[in-house]
């Protein structure tokens, strides 16, 4: 037994437990390359099991479809499905959200839980089951075209659908996409789930449409066509909404929603944004920020958090040739004020530094209740090699900790990738990605088997205060000594409108249960 998990037997019943999980094709035969494996969201239930939603090619090396996986607090594997439209599949990686909800009128008003997953390039959201994964009702959404994954928040208990009772709430969703589609989805029945949404967040009209506002920057003279939202996160503000008591678009409270995304271009500002808390999706401020490069360089946007004072931005930077990157974090107040903008940076040119082969991405990102923020992302120690990368940024915007994940040896060609965080009950940090293994599988794939086509789902839990380091397995937890710097631009985000009108869409229904199928893949964990 590790001194780690000594330590977590002294601790009692109140204490996690820390582990890694590689998550695999399992018994199936045939060419395994075919079959490799990107985790890209992760929700928690009040237990802490966990949630994950990712993607698997199946039969052809490029086919993707979107699988979604429960595990317990120690990793085992409790349910799989996996969504596809045919043997050749077309669903990507997909985004998840546990939510608790009651319905006086089903159930007799108990206390029922529901899993909202969507999927990414086809954009189909619906509800399943939160034990087995099965489709609930008869009905999904299909809102827009190619968003990107784990785009969508919601309150852990959904929406209140009606005055009469304070026990009737919904499960849904805040979304964002492509193009600068924002808006909302219900699943308004509890009998069929039909997945009623609407184009207006926070009142009544137009509830047959998909919820669809179009913000979108003001850049260079006009309201740029290519807005790419890819963080979306919200706090409620306790005011009650408007509506009526037999509106089914009723909501509780009045949510302000912040935003992160990206313009399209040869250099590309990142664009973050407040919306809400006055009953209706307007912009209340916007920024952009040029890259921390000169040059054609570009900002690409990832996940955002926020709390009730302040919003926390995740992003990554590249110069014009995109052979360097370092991961960025920003810090705004509710009024849009900056407290801080900084990157985590791999350069000689620091004082501190890993690899000095200046390549860092950040993805992720997670806050608690001190103003803290916890990323994770990955960094390249050389052309072929990257670890993963997981740190504490403290309030002031100073490092906390921060360590590296990757395999020990036989790691030419090893590639840790981290794309999402989530804190759970016991303050643990739970991540997902992916991870390449430096090895040939077998048999190979005649055509494209290579090493870089191995890969499997990746489930980390760890502590939240860096603890833990050593080596588990095939694989090492270690400190790192990457430098945090201010962004070049920091203190010089620019004000930017966002809006552009609205483009409401039809809803197209999905019938996901035509889709789904049973996965028998496994996981492999190892305690740390």
């Amino acid at each position: 037994m590790s001194m780690q998990q000594m330590l977590i037997a002294m601790a009692g019943a109140g204490a996690d437990s820390f582990w890694y999980g590689l998550y695999s094709w399992g018994s199936q035969s045939g060419s395994y390359e075919k079959n490799h494996y990107e985790f890209t969201a992760i929700s928690n239930d009040p237990d802490d099991n966990i949630y994950i939603a990712g993607q698997r090619s199946y039969n052809q090396q490029y086919y993707q479809n979107t699988i979604f996986a429960k595990l317990d607090v120690d990793g085992a594997l409790q349910a799989q499905k996996m969504y596809r439209t045919n043997t050749s599949g077309s669903y990507g990686s997909g985004g998840i959200l546990y939510q608790r909800y009651a319905n006086s009128n089903n159930n007799s008003g108990a206390t029922q839980a529901s899993v909202i997953a969507n999927t990414a390039g086809s954009d189909v959201y619906w509800t399943m089951n939160a034990n087995t994964f099965e489709p609930q009702g008869q009905d999904s959404i299909k809102v827009y075209t190619k968003e990107y994954t784990s785009t969508m928040c919601g309150p852990p208990t959904g929406f209140k659908w009606s005055k009469s009772s304070s026990n009737n709430t919904c499960p849904s969703i805040y979304r964002t996409g492509r193009n600068g589609y924002v808006g909302t989805i219900r699943f308004q029945s509890d009998n069929d789930r039909d997945g009623t949404p609407s184009n207006n967040s926070y009142s009544s009209n137009n509830a047959t449409y998909v919820g669809s506002y179009r913000q979108r920057a003001y850049y260079n003279g006009s309201y740029t066509s290519s807005q790419y939202w890819r963080g979306i996160d919200y706090i409620d503000d306790g005011v009650m909404a408007g509506g009526s008591a037999s509106d089914p678009d009723y909501h509780n409270v009045q949510p302000r929603i912040i935003m992160n995304g990206t313009i399209s271009g040869n250099l590309s500002p990142l664009v973050i944004g407040k919306f809400g808390g006055s009953g209706n999706m307007g912009c209340t401020w916007g920024k952009t920020l040029n890259p921390h490069y000169s040059g054609n360089s570009a900002n690409w946007a990832n996940q955002c958090k926020c709390d009730s004072s302040y919003g926390y931005y995740c992003f990554r930077t590249l110069d014009s040739s995109w052979a360097k990157s370092c991961g960025g974090i920003a810090k705004f107040d509710h009024d849009g004020n900056e407290q801080w903008t900084k990157v985590l940076i791999d350069s000689s040119s620091q004082s501190s530094h890993e690899f000095n082969y200046e390549y860092i991405e950040l993805w992720g990102i997670d806050i608690d209740d001190s103003g803290n923020s916890y990323v994770v992302g990955y960094a390249k120690a050389t052309s072929t090699r990257a670890v993963g990368v997981i740190a504490k940024i403290n309030a002031n915007g100073t490092i906390g900790w921060q360590n590296i994940f990757y395999k020990t040896s036989s790691n030419t060609n090893a590639f840790t990738k981290f794309n999402f965080v989530r804190k759970n009950s016991k303050d643990s940090l739970v991540i997902v990605g992916y991870n390449r293994e430096d090895a040939y599988p077998s048999p190979q794939y005649s055509t494209n088997g290579s090493a870089p086509n191995y890969d499997h789902g990746i489930v980390l839990k760890v502590a939240s205060d860096g603890s833990g380091t050593g080596t588990y397995g095939n694989y090492t937890y270690a400190t790192s000594s990457f430098a945090i710097i201010n962004h070049t631009n920091a203190g010089n985000w620019q004000n930017c409108s966002i809006g552009g009108g609205y483009n409401y869409q039809n809803p197209s229904r999905g019938y996901m249960e035509n889709y789904e199928h049973t996965a028998t893949d496994t996981i492999s964990t190892t305690s740390m």
